[in-house]
């Protein structure tokens, strides 16, 4: 309604202004309730206009007539129920007719116009008004004549009201009031006789095509019963209406936006205008100023709140804080811009704040504890925004400028808007605790909460503090891993933070805070300023802390939001001490050190594995063996002989299945990993005579490697050996040498915050392996023997380079390496039952590595690189097992054999069963 002070709404002082509410082309002050309906309605189907706009039917038809009395003079523009009853006067006119007092045509355009209100000065009030849907245009012109008769001041002359309201967004976009007091210094009205006319001119109003409007005009008379106003409309439409021939109209000089013609007048109690440097609160405060900003500057004489409602006209306002925090509780109101100056901070609570053109922020600080609704919210060099209330506005923070949600610390909302930091501008929050509350208060955070549509468009300095927070407890000191949603709610830009700056105190030693970008948050992470040094202390793996240590030197700065590393990081911001430890395991590679350690231990089962069989003894043969006790003495007869000198004779064939099950547990190095495979072996002893055994064989066995970090391999690996042996009477020498090729797929994932990363590869491991043995058989009875055993065996592997594909955020590259391992052996066996159709063994053997027993690869990640190691592999095994021997016929035997191995953390159990076949 026109007489509140209420959004979009006038209201005027009885003093002599600027009688203007225009709102053209302006961001209306808008709730942020409003502006979410706004966006949900639906525009009819059929775009509409004006009803009637010339009024060339000859009558009022799609118009409403309605009118009264004025009599008041308690507000201006008076109260919508002025002009609820019936019309005071209206006439259609015709074209070809006079005004009697101006000589001007009745009509601007077609046959017919409309009068409102009439020469006799009797209180009188008619209106005039349309609701159109959909309108069709962006423009409203219409041609207006109004003739007003001057008498009294600003508020109180014959007038002309026209108000046009945007249904579709709740704006008002055009509030003007013509007074006959007013019009008298314009340029657009002259004198004729007692009245002032303006002659035939065209209002040009921008409109919103899609939209729905109310358009209302109104005539008034003076509210004392003595001089009368009455105004001529016509030719309403998207277009410029064409003049009759005896219209006096130029579209350059007669085409019109009221506020741009009317001006301010002098008179007895001033507004806040341009005519002195500035007026104080003081004067407000005893009535020698009216609230009524027109230009001018409000400086505050000391602190405190001030509880006065301003209105702002379209010429603005500035109010000058002068080095004190200071405060309005009865709100800014009108169609103009509002700019803070000065030292202190200006803080808005209680009442809404409603302003249809910018608010700077000049200097001091603006604090917003209610409700700011602007075209647009402006921080300039030196100046601060903060505040617990809402803004429904742009907020722009040029360089210099600084944002500060909250008050130490707090929530500062922002609706229907976009958040813009320039470079240098400054977004700083207070950080007293780790858990949010809306409420704000100690031991909380601040928090900008985006509504109804807003954006952050992250830029600038991110500047947190810990301590010297007003209010808060100062005693909080955050840990890695804890983060802080700084912004919320809305759409977050793609830009980044230039810089962060780290709080001077409050921090823990070798932490820094780091950000986090979401689609619709931003976050503040406490992070290692060294991660590697930081997983020292905290007890992460060697790998993890390599790993930390090569990627520290590329690791972005803080805030950055781009560059090759970025993803990586930013999906570690937020990890807690523990699990970055696992992540950064899960970087290192650790998998291809495994596999390294895999694919050794499994060319050295392979080679223990021929050599056993080159220096087995075959035995007697099942005709001429008793069943007898082992301590009997054995059968004689058979051609090949029997007891533990006899060796197998003729070619022979065999082959064993091998089962293999090894558990690596976690040390400080590394974490741990299962390995399941299983296979075939077999060879031809293709020179078997005279206690000589020459032959050649292969293998091939197929499995799987499972880490503890979430990575995997499949392991498939062939073998070919060759193998002799020769007895010097109880000694027995053999030697094996062997190629072993490991064919490798490995998955590796790792864990981040913004979801888990894939990388994989396929390379091999080829490796070369040549062992010695010797043995001696000595006698404990003449089916029993005790063989102490001792050997070498050397190794040299041969990793693949590694090129992981899938994810680029961890993919790793290695580089071909060779590795070269050797160990001895100390050993026995005892055999039982030798020359028995069974025959019964045992063995145990101590093995000790000569060279570094634990695999280590070079990992890289673009420019980072470091070391990472499997599990460590002690210096000493040990393995114990037994065996079953079976000779079915003189030229068929089988052999089961189950074997344990421990080498510190690595446990392996073994399984084979085999036959040989004597040819």
């Amino acid at each position: 309604m026109f007489g509140s002070a209420t959004p979009n709404t006038l209201a005027v002082n009885a003093a002599p202004c600027l009688i203007n509410a225009r709102l053209i082309n302006a961001r209306g002050a808008v709730s942020a309730m409003a502006l979410a309906a706004s966006l949900a309605l639906a525009a009819p189907a059929l775009g509409q206009t004006v009803v009637n706009p010339g009024f060339e039917s000859g009558d009022t038809t799609g118009w409403v007539l309605t009118g009264g009395t004025w009599t008041s003079t308690a507000q201006w523009p008076p109260a919508d129920s002025t002009w609820a009853g019936a019309p005071n006067s209206y006439t259609i006119t015709n074209a070809g007719d006079l005004d009697p007092f101006t000589g001007t045509p009745t009509v601007f355009a077609g046959n017919h116009a409309i009068r409102l209100n009439d020469m006799s000065p009797n209180y009188g009030v008619t209106a005039l008004s349309q609701s159109v849907a959909n309108y069709t245009g962006n423009k409203l012109y219409y041609a207006w004549n109004a003739i007003l008769e001057p008498s009294h001041g600003a508020t109180d002359s014959p007038s002309f009201i026209i108000k046009v309201v945007d249904k579709t967004t709740g704006k008002v976009i055009n509030n003007i009031a013509y007074s006959a007091y007013t019009a008298q210094n314009t340029t657009i009205f002259r004198q004729a006789g007692r009245y002032v006319t303006s002659d035939w001119k065209v209002e040009d109003i921008d409109m919103v095509a899609g939209h729905d409007y109310d358009l209302l005009f109104v005539a008034l008379d003076c509210p004392y019963g003595a001089h009368s106003g009455y105004v001529y409309v016509d030719g309403f439409g998207n277009a410029i209406p064409s003049a009759n021939a005896n219209v006096d109209f130029d579209p350059a000089t007669d085409l019109t936006r009221g506020s741009d013609v009317l001006i301010p007048i002098g008179g007895d109690i001033p507004d806040i205008d341009l005519a002195k440097a500035f007026y104080t609160t003081q004067e407000v405060n005893d009535g020698d100023v009216n609230p009524n900003f027109v230009g001018g500057t409000l400086q505050f004489a000391s602190g405190g709140d001030v509880a006065t409602a301003f209105t702002v006209q379209s010429q603005g306002g500035t109010i000058d804080s002068n080095g004190f925090d200071v405060g309005l509780t009865g709100g800014l109101t009108g169609v103009g811009g509002m700019t803070k100056t000065g030292a202190g901070a200006l803080t808005l609570s209680s009442a809404i704040s409603t302003l249809n053109e910018g608010f700077v922020v000049d200097g001091g600080a603006l604090l917003v504890n209610s409700a700011l609704s602007a075209a647009s919210v402006t921080v300039n060099d030196g100046a601060r925004l903060g505040g617990s209330g809402t803004i429904v506005a742009d907020v722009t923070v040029n360089s210099g400028g600084t944002l500060a949600p909250g008050n130490s610390p707090g929530t500062l909302v922002v609706a229907a808007g976009d958040v813009t930091l320039a470079d240098d501008a400054t977004f700083e929050v207070e950080i007293d605790g780790r858990t949010y509350n809306a409420a704000g208060g100690a031991g909380t955070y601040d928090r900008l909460a985006l509504t109804t549509g807003a954006t952050f468009q992250p830029n600038g300095i991110l500047a947190p503090t810990l301590r010297g927070i007003t209010g808060g407890n100062n005693t909080f000191t955050p840990v890695v891993g804890d983060t802080f949603v700084i912004v919320d709610g809305g759409a977050v830009g793609s830009g980044a933070f230039d810089s962060v700056v780290q709080p001077s105190s409050g921090l823990a030693a070798n932490t820094r805070f780091d950000v986090i970008y979401r689609s619709t948050q931003v976050l503040a992470a406490v992070t290692p300023t060294s991660f590697a040094t930081f997983g020292a202390g905290a007890g992460w793996k060697r790998n993890a802390v390599w790993a930390a240590a090569g990627l520290d030197g590329v690791r972005p700065a803080a805030g950055a939001r781009s560059g090759a590393y970025y993803p990586l990081f930013s999906g570690l911001y937020g990890y807690d001490a523990g699990e970055l430890g696992y992540a950064f395991s899960q970087i290192s590679g650790e998998i291809h050190a495994d596999t390294l350690q895999m694919a050794l231990s499994s060319a050295r089962d392979i080679s223990q594995t021929a050599l056993s069989a080159a220096q087995e003894p075959w035995g007697c043969s099942p005709a001429v063996q008793t069943p007898g006790q082992f301590t009997d003495p054995a059968p004689q007869g058979t051609d090949d002989g029997c007891g533990v000198e006899s060796t197998r004779k003729g070619a022979t064939a065999w082959g064993r299945y091998i089962g293999q099950s090894t558990e690596v547990g976690e040390d400080g190095i590394a974490y741990g990993y299962d390995r399941k495979a299983h296979g075939v072996i077999a060879g031809i002893n293709a020179v078997n005579i005279d206690g000589t055994r020459i032959g050649i064989g292969g293998s091939y066995t197929d499995g799987d490697m499972y880490s503890d970090v979430g990575s995997s391999a499949a392991i498939k690996t062939w073998s070919a050996f060759g193998y002799g042996a020769h007895r010097f009477g109880a000694l027995s020498l053999g030697l094996v040498v062997g190629y072993n090729e490991a064919s490798l797929d490995t998955i590796r994932n790792v864990g981040l915050m913004t979801g888990n990363q894939r990388a994989t590869d396929s390379y091999k491991i080829k490796t070369l392996t040549a062992a010695l043995e010797a043995k001696v058989d000595l006698k404990l009875g003449d089916r029993s023997v005790i063989r102490p055993v001792a050997g070498i065996e050397i190794a040299r592997s041969k990793a693949g380079s590694v090129a992981e594909t899938g994810s680029t955020v961890i993919g790793l590259t290695m580089p071909s390496e060779k590795w070269t391992s050797a160990r001895t052996k100390l050993g026995a066996e005892l055999a039982i039952g030798v020359g028995n159709p069974v025959e019964a063994g045992l063995f145990g053997n101590w093995r000790h590595e000569l060279k570094d027993a634990t695999a280590v690869r070079t990992a890289e990640l673009g420019a980072a690189d470091w070391l990472v190691s499997s599990v460590d592999a002690d210096k000493d095994s040990f393995e114990a097992g037994g065996q079953l021997g079976l000779k079915l016929t003189n030229g068929i035997k089988m052999r089961v054999e189950y074997a344990i191995v421990r080498q510190g953390d690595y446990h392996t159990d073994r399984a084979t069963a085999g036959v040989s076949i004597k040819f």
